[in-house]
């Protein structure tokens, strides 16, 4: 008697493995679609961080224009453009200086000199700017309201709001007596 398998055998350990090769092949991808997500959420990330710090160190920093040759109000330290997708102020270069969105990316402008902020793999899909106490004898507050994902990947969008108030104040130090 020879002993073997018989075609049926085989055919259901072949079944078996592919079924088993097929759901190996899948939780491969999934793990592979998984980790470029996360790597691409990652680059938007530390995109959008890089760009808030940049802008908040940038407005922190900025300086009270009292002749009023960057903003049109003189004494103020910021001017809200186009209804709050942009701001313009004095950098503590005494340089015109520009934060807006311009087109699909943030972009700032520095004496006529436009520079993106952020890659081209990414879009800035909201830049919104907000400006509170920006009269002469109070402090200054800007808030900014950030939208931003890598192009055709709505997944990987993420909002980021935070506020920045000026590292120089405005206000007037009073004199102690003796």
């Amino acid at each position: 008697m020879k002993k073997g398998y018989t075609l049926i055998e085989i055919l259901v350990a072949i079944f078996i493995f592919s079924i088993l090769a097929l759901a190996l092949a899948e939780s491969f991808v999934s793990a592979s679609r998984a980790q470029r997500k996360a790597l691409a959420e990652t680059q938007v990330i530390n995109s959008t961080s890089y760009v808030l710090e940049y802008m908040s160190r940038a407005l922190r920093m900025a300086k009270k224009d009292s002749s009023g040759s960057c903003v049109v109000q003189p004494n103020t330290n910021y001017q809200v453009l186009d209804n709050g997708n942009g701001i313009k102020f004095k950098n503590y270069k005494n340089e015109c200086q520009t934060f807006s969105l311009g087109g699909a990316e943030g972009k700032q402008i520095v004496e006529n000199q436009s520079v993106p902020l952020t890659p081209s793999d990414l879009e800035v899909k909201n830049l919104e700017f907000t400006v509170t106490g920006d009269t002469p004898g109070s402090q200054p507050l800007v808030t900014i309201k950030f939208q931003i994902q890598k192009r055709d990947q709505p997944e990987t969008k993420i909002e980021i709001q935070t506020a920045v108030s000026q590292r120089n104040l405005n206000v007037q130090q009073s004199q102690s007596q003796p």
